[in-house]
């Protein structure tokens, strides 16, 4: 009980309301397979095996250290969804049993648990004391089975949400391990200013997969099992519910592709100014003798513009899709049951009940769909980035890989340290030919201004 509970964490709760401040020996003890340790070894040690094929894959790499209990994590979400609509189906039958309490004559009431106790005695397959369908205390049952649905959902909901979260602290901590890793590997000329948003930034984004993969296949079960139970409700009518739906995908999918691209612009601009800052303050004795204050501030000043630029598209796109979220719900039930009452079908309280908490049940995964795709792409945008680093040049040491792997990844290590000569001398001849004309520039520019300034003093 205490695990289904969770009562070990009673004590913390209690030594921390006796206690002004908690310190870290009261904290509760770290899992042996959640350390920071553990987590950087399973992840480090699948990603050197992978670095020896031709196209390593930092994917398959998370699924090989962290797959297994990740992929079981998909019976408690599927449990959940079931529960969700459990809620549903519940609540209607509680009210069609309500009407037919107080619509049913005094007489036909009285008799329906004889007969009812009778057939049941013919049976003998059940029970004569158990309610059942059409029994005066069978609402007793559904209301307490209804009760059951909601804590079994909140238990199961609750060691979902905490084991899901347990995975993706040990999925951030072994990527930051890794990361730190490889910077102690990779030439300090190719690392400066992407290493640190690597692992502020994009780290984040690459656990929040954990979170955004389950839902990317239970929300459309939910919205297709939501319709469904509506169409046994509202017949016909159900098609302005469809129609809604159907116009709001392209509206949430345009949506989440300009949020993407509004990340993506937004952590361009940020890697190039970090960058730039970094070289600016590591030689800014060579910067101020040569007078290039003026150039590089500019500059630096233009990458932070575009990164608040884009940092401005993606708040007010967030705004967008919290207002969508608030509008779905009164949408939907105001064109289905608007759409009831022209086809003259009848509004009866176990329709409209059931309809309204189905549409409670629907609005969360349509308002969610574009964010679970948002956060699909700017995963796989920051594993991307993360897995460009890790292939690197790197230096090939025995303290970092196994005897077996070592010569491996001396071959590979090799290629890539060609690939890379190449790309930075390409660099380098096209960047100082650019910042060349810039600086040439900016001279050309100053010393126009200060012969005008000594024409106007003359």
């Amino acid at each position: 009980m205490s695990g289904l509970f969770f009562g070990w964490v009673n004590p913390l709760v209690t030594r921390g309301a006796a206690q002004t401040q908690l310190q870290y020996d009261d904290l509760l003890p770290t899992a042996t397979d959640s350390t920071p340790q553990r987590c950087t070894y399973d992840l480090w040690n699948e990603w050197t095996k992978l670095c020896t094929e031709a196209r390593p894959s930092l994917l398959n790499a998370l699924v090989g250290a962290y797959g297994s209990p990740y992929f079981a994590l998909g019976i408690l979400k599927l449990l959940n969804d079931a529960l969700t609509f459990a809620g549903a189906i519940l609540l209607n039958l509680l009210v069609k049993q309500l009407e037919h309490a107080t619509s049913a004559p005094p007489a036909a009431a009285a008799a329906t648990p004889s007969s009812h106790s009778s057939s049941s005695s013919v049976g003998g397959l059940v029970p004569g004391w158990i309610p059942r369908p059409g029994d005066p205390y069978w609402g007793f049952v559904l209301a307490a089975l209804l009760g059951f649905s909601a804590v079994a959902k909140a238990i199961i909901g609750s060691h979902y949400n905490y084991r899901l979260s347990v995975i993706t602290v040990r999925l951030r901590s072994g990527v930051m391990g890794v990361l730190f890793r490889s910077a102690l590997l990779t030439r300090s000329c190719d690392s400066s200013g992407d290493v640190s948003t690597l692992m502020a930034v994009d780290t984040g984004r690459l656990a929040n997969i954990c979170v955004s993969f389950h839902e990317l296949w239970s929300l459309p079960l939910q919205i297709a099992a939501a319709m469904w139970l509506l169409y046994t409700q509202v017949r016909t009518a159900f098609i302005a519910g469809v129609v809604l739906c159907v116009a709001l995908v392209p509206i949430n999918r345009l949506i989440a592709q300009r949020i993407q691209a509004a990340s993506s612009d937004l952590m361009s601009s940020k890697d190039s100014r970090v960058a730039l800052m970094g070289e600016v303050l590591r030689h800014i004795g060579v910067v101020k003798a040569l007078g290039w204050e003026q150039v590089l501030g500019d500059k630096i000043r233009g990458y932070r513009d575009s990164e608040l630029s884009a940092l401005a598209v993606r708040k007010y796109l967030d705004a967008l899709c919290v207002y969508f979220w608030a509008a779905t719900q009164l949408l939907l039930s105001g064109t289905t049951f608007t759409l009831m009452v022209l086809l003259g079908q009848q509004l009866k309280p176990s329709v409209v009940f059931t309809c309204l908490a189905l549409f409670n049940v629907l609005i969360a995964p349509i308002n969610a769909f574009p964010w679970v795709i948002n956060g699909v792409v700017e995963a796989v945008v920051s594993l991307r980035r993360i897995q460009g680093y890790l292939l690197l040049p790197q230096r090939a040491i025995g303290w970092a890989y196994s005897e077996s792997l070592l010569p491996q990844m001396l071959h590979f290590q090799q290629q890539q340290q060609q690939q890379q000569e190449f790309k930075d001398g390409f660099d380098q001849r096209s960047g100082a030919a650019s910042l060349g004309k810039e600086v040439a520039g900016y001279s050309r520019n100053r010393h126009w201004q200060q012969q005008q300034q000594q024409q106007h003093r003359d």
